[in-house]
Order: structure tokens, then C-alpha cells, then sequence
């Protein structure tokens, strides 16, 4: 029996998005992002496959389109940890540079939004959580009417603590 038509999408889909972790952990960010856009065609509804593709819009610098996405994602529940994200580079360093990429970004458009909000969601996944909440706050400052920022930062500062991953070789804050 032939396998109904749901599961032969699902398949090509899951090779598909295989192909786009490849490529993505070898660096090559434009072709993972647009094999995953040819996986959102299929599936538009699997929040993973989205976070990856603000993942792909991070790594390329296009920081506005992966603020969108991940308020997106982010809205419909809690983003990766730090084991799923860390688990798509090749190694600390890379995902390490292009977050410098990110605070350079912001230092030098402090009034950019979407490069405040992408990189509080890079802090919060890193589990810097006090560096998030500057970021979010900051975002909050900048667009007042922002309440899914306002939630995060509720959720974040009602919390016991603010531990951080063991992880003594993951990337840090910048001051």
C-alpha cells in the first residue's frame, strides 16, 4: 500500500529540513534558508521549522525579518533551548561571532527594535536572563505597545532565579 499523501509530505519535508540543518552547519545560511522556505510551503504550522527560519534571517543579519518571525514563534509558546540551538553550528565560536555581529548591530541602531528583540531572544535561549530582560525592557521603552515583550519580561522577573547554563564554553553577554 502506497503511503497516504500527509505522511509522503512529512517525509520530503523532514528531508528537506535535514538538508537546510546541513547546509545551515556549514555555513551556508542563504541555501539553508531557502531550502526551508521550500519546507514552510508544506507545513506553515510546525513553530520549529519558523524558529529555524528566524535562525537562518539571524546568521544572514537580517535581523528585522527574524524579529518578525520570532515574535511569531514566541507568541505561540517558549523558543529552543540552549542544547537545540547550540546543536545547529559547527561550533560555539561561529554562533559566538555572529552574536557579536548582533550587539555591534544594536550598539551602533540602539533605537532598532528588532535587533533588541532578536538579541534578548538570543540572551533568554543562552539562559542570560538578566541581560534579556534589559533587552526586552528596552523594547518595551521603544514600542510601549508591545505586550508579548512586557509578558516575557512579567514571566522573567517573577522567576526565582536567573541560573545559567553550565556550560562554561558558551557565548557570553558582551558587556
Amino acid at each position: 500500500a502506497a503511503p497516504a499523501p500527509a505522511e509522503d509530505v512529512a517525509e520530503t519535508s523532514e528531508q528537506v529540513f535535514s538538508a537546510a540543518r546541513d547546509a545551515f552547519k556549514s555555513g551556508d545560511y542563504g541555501h539553508a534558508l531557502s531550502l526551508i522556505d521550500q519546507v514552510l510551503k508544506k507545513t506553515p504550522d510546525v513553530p520549529v521549522i519558523h524558529e529555524f527560519r528566524a535562525l537562518c534571517l539571524f546568521a544572514l543579519k537580517q535581523y528585522d525579518q527574524a524579529a518578525g518571525v520570532l515574535y511569531a514563534v514566541l507568541s505561540a509558546g517558549p523558543g529552543w533551548d540552549w542544547t537545540t540551538l547550540i546543536g545547529l553550528y559547527p561550533d560555539v565560536d561561529v554562533y559566538t561571532a555572529q552574536l557579536r555581529a548582533l550587539e555591534a548591530y544594536r550598539s551602533a541602531n540602539p533605537d532598532s527594535t528588532a535587533a533588541r528583540f532578536v538579541l534578548a531572544y538570543h540572551y533568554l535561549t543562552a539562559g542570560f536572563e538578566d541581560a534579556a530582560v534589559r533587552e526586552f525592557n528596552k523594547v518595551v521603552e521603544l514600542q510601549p505597545n508591545d505586550a508579548l515583550s512586557k509578558q516575557i519580561v512579567a514571566s522573567l522577573t517573577g522567576a526565582a532565579s536567573a541560573a545559567q547554563p553550565a556550560d562554561a564554553t558558551q557565548a557570553q553577554p558582551a558587556a
